[in-house]
């Protein structure tokens, strides 16, 4: 499916004197015609056929699907004829002449009701043209929003990588049963093509209180949210309600005024899916009473709701189609727009019954998603590879003066993984990598401003498969990259207290002593397609494991990490078992200071031809993660200021996940190259990184 270009067509509708007027704002010609207009109906008229439009109210959610199809034409099209009069619908048909010429061009009707509150819960969506037979909402040439004006302006987000939907399944025990495993499993199943591919990551929130809501979101990225529950309009509190579960299970009605800033500060997050009765309705005084009309005023760019309750079925097939187009990279409109016809072919009595309110002036919501990528094949073993001729030794700087031998504590890594490609990387592992002691020598003090150079040392390569595994086994010659350079590998700084890194020795508590030397080589494995970040190693076998076991500040060695480093093009994947026998996280309100407690972090940065301990490079990051024994991750990036390492901007993207074992914790994550300032990488890039 093409995404389709659009123009708008914007309809202000307000309140007059008299009835109500509808005027055009914004059309592609330019015209501005206006129209007064009564309902077309009168109240008996009208309730009627709202009460045969909503299928939990006229008792006909599966059967006798005719009498509602017949109430859409007979509400939707006196509904057209009153507002596209006259000049109104000269201008909607000389608009659409105008965009059928562009290729995949298209004509967006936005509603504005903010003006007529009495209308704002009418369902528009059923707009008919009889002259053309059709709904207008049930066609990507013409889509439908309700459109609402909000002072803030707001930017598609770029994605790196998968879709990632949070799903929050919320039965409390005083409302009516929801069977939360089988609705997961019924979106899951929707899904299960783009999960498999890529497109899509589908995670659930363990338990549907806003609590857990907010620490998820804080270790967490999502960029939908998905609530599956009980809805209403409390005439009370004159706002919509979802029912979240309180610490017992039972209901707790939450407004968008507390949702809302849930949404507004998660910044991945653009797009609301409310499966939820009558998450739509608003009173006749305030158009931004409604669930999702609120949430919108709290900055979400788009939300989906329901204006009327709908069945199992049809949520399964229009949550199916839906992200499913999301995932294309179709505009939010145009994706709601499909699913409505696929609704309309099985569903005939739902279709208008999904409803989108939009912010975004040309309805793009997301940018950049991955696109489906095929199943890794499994690999054909190939011929040897010619011999490579190899460039002599670059020369490498002496080594500093070291009163005792230092062991070098990080690996190198390099594993194929699709297109025969691998990113490899060297330098040793720097304090702090991991660890519990609370208040170890800071690693940033003045008096260690060697170690600050750890980002630009070593040699991180991405070659092709097989010549890359070559040279990771040859860490002492010089590496020959995929257009010819070569490149040595640098001499390191190593800092380690020093003493034996034995499990079953004692450390010493000799001073800590710096030293340049060669630092080892890891390399990156390829991933065909992303892994499941939940912790577990399952996907990864076939990468090599690296240790990185150097004691830190005295402590006995009884703490040891082995890690496992992957990459795509748009992720820089860790995978990191860690055995402590007590784990514990001294620094959650402070994330910049994680590795005072448990943790694991690594450095990444230019690979330089020389050692410096005067100036960080300004692109160097220093990520940490600390687990919490309770499963949560505190996390932070931070970066060089002068010498020395700063807390740098929230790392609130991509996505981290520990699991505590029984003895010690692994933490999975997958890091977009953007934040790492990486762009694109490709086979040959040379990068400096500790473990």
């Amino acid at each position: 499916m093409a995404s389709r270009s659009y123009q708008n067509f914007d309809v202000l509708v307000e309140t007059t004197a008299v009835g109500y007027r509808a005027r055009v704002v914004t059309s592609p010609t330019g015209e501005t015609p206006t129209v007064d207009f009564a309902l077309p109906f009168d109240a008996t008229v009208l309730e009627n056929l709202l009460l045969k439009l909503d299928p939990g109210r006229s008792g006909t959610r599966r059967v006798a699907q005719n009498p509602q199809v017949q109430a859409a034409r007979d509400f939707g099209g006196p509904l057209f004829d009153a507002v596209f009069a006259g000049d109104v619908a000269l201008a909607w048909g000389r608009g659409q002449d105008a965009v059928s010429a562009a290729d995949k061009g298209g004509l967006r009707l936005r509603l504005r009701l903010t003006d007529a509150p009495a209308l704002a819960g009418l369902p528009w969506e059923l707009l008919y043209d009889r002259r053309r037979n059709t709904f207008i909402a049930q066609s990507e040439k013409t889509p439908l929003v309700r459109y609402l004006d909000v002072p803030q302006p707001i930017r598609p987000l770029s994605v790196a990588g998968a879709l990632r939907i949070l799903v929050i399944v919320s039965s409390p025990t005083d409302l009516p049963e929801l069977d939360g495993d089988a609705e997961y499993a019924r979106v899951e199943q929707a899904l299960a093509e783009r999960i498999s591919c890529g497109q899509v990551v589908l995670e659930r929130l363990p338990r549907s209180t806003v609590s857990q809501l907010g620490q998820w979101l804080r270790s967490h990225d999502a960029h939908v949210l998905h609530f599956v529950g009980h809805g209403e309009f409390d005439p009370r509190l004159e706002e919509g309600v979802l029912y979240f579960c309180d610490d017992y299970g039972r209901s707790s009605a939450v407004t968008s005024s507390v949702l809302g800033p849930f949404v507004r500060d998660h910044d991945p997050l653009r797009l609301v899916v409310l499966n939820a009765c009558r998450s739509a309705h608003v009173d006749q005084a305030d158009p931004f009473s409604g669930m999702a009309q609120g949430l919108v005023q709290q900055d979400a760019a788009a939300v989906v709701a329901m204006q009327f309750p709908i069945t199992d079925g049809a949520a399964i097939a229009f949550t199916g189609d839906f992200y499913g187009a999301v995932a294309d990279g179709l505009p939010v409109d145009q994706a709601v727009t499909s699913a409505r016809k696929t609704l309309n072919a099985d569903f005939g009595a739902e279709w208008a019954t999904p409803i989108l309110f939009l912010r975004a002036s040309d309805g793009e919501v997301f940018k950049g998603i991955a696109p489906p990528s095929a199943p890794a094949a499994k690999p054909v073993p190939a011929a040897a590879p010619p011999p490579v001729p190899v460039s002599p030794p670059v020369p490498v700087p002496p080594p500093m003066p070291v009163p005792i031998p230092v062991p070098a504590g990080g690996q190198d890594t390099a594993v194929d993984r699709g297109a025969g490609q691998r990113v490899t990387s060297t330098r040793p592992t720097t304090a702090p990598a991991t660890g519990d002691t609370p208040d170890p020598p800071d690693p940033h003090d003045d008096d260690r401003t060697p170690l600050l150079r750890l980002l630009a040392i070593g040699a991180v390569v991405l070659v092709a498969a097989g010549f890359a595994f070559w040279l990771a086994a040859r860490p002492d010659e010089a590496l020959v990259a995929d257009d010819g350079a070569s490149v040595s590998p640098s001499p390191t700084l190593s800092t380690a207290t020093t003493g034996t890194t034995s499990p079953s020795a004692t450390p010493t508590n000799n001073a800590p002593t710096r030293a340049a030397e060669p630092g080892p080589t890891v390399e990156a494995a390829r991933f065909a397609s992303p892994p499941t970040i939940d912790g577990s190693a399952e996907e990864w076998d076939g990468h090599t494991a690296y240790d990185s076991n150097t004691v830190i500040a005295g402590r006995q060695a009884t703490v040891r990490a082995s890690w496992l480093l992957g990459w795509d093009t748009d992720t820089y994947y860790v995978h990191v078992t860690v055995t402590d026998p007590r784990v514990r996280q001294s620094h959650e309100d402070q994330p910049d200071q994680v590795w005072k407690g448990d943790s694991v972090g690594f450095e990444l940065g230019v690979a330089a031809p020389e050692v410096r301990t005067d100036v960080l490079a300004p692109g160097d990051v220093h990520v940490l993660m600390g687990p919490t024994p309770d499963g949560r991750v505190v996390r932070a990036i931070n970066v060089p200021v002068g010498k020395d390492f700063k807390p740098g901007p929230p790392f609130v993207g991509g996505e981290v996940q520990t699991l505590i074992t029984a003895d010690g914790y692994t933490m999975e994550a997958a890091i977009p190259w953007s934040l790492l300032n990486v762009p694109s990488p490709t086979a040959g890039l040379t990068l400096a990184t500790n473990l």
